[in-house]
């Protein structure tokens, strides 16, 4: 079933950003709002490709995002990068 709004999304903008928008449930709600010939859908994803690919398929704009990538997140644990005047609690 489609999503039904009681305000006109078209009408309060017409630029959206869907994340993770290559895949899942992101896919599915983009491919909704592109539906709209008056929206202006931008799909993110990390994978490159099916980002493209699924862009395409639904007719929005593609742009890679990784919120989760290497300059973003360490896989130390924080504990590990404290400062020492920090309290540390037994794991």
């Amino acid at each position: 079933m489609p999503f039904q709004a009681d305000l006109e999304v078209s009408r309060l903008s017409t630029v959206i950003i869907t994340t993770g928008g290559s895949s899942g449930l992101g896919q599915r709600t983009a491919a909704e709002l592109a539906a709209d010939p008056d929206r202006h859908v931008v799909i993110t994803g990390r994978d490159a490709q099916r980002t493209h690919a699924a862009a395409t398929a639904i007719g929005a704009e593609a742009q890679l995002l990784d919120l989760g990538g290497a300059a973003t997140t360490s896989a130390a644990s924080p504990r590990d990068s404290a400062p020492a005047s920090v309290p540390r609690c037994a794991a």
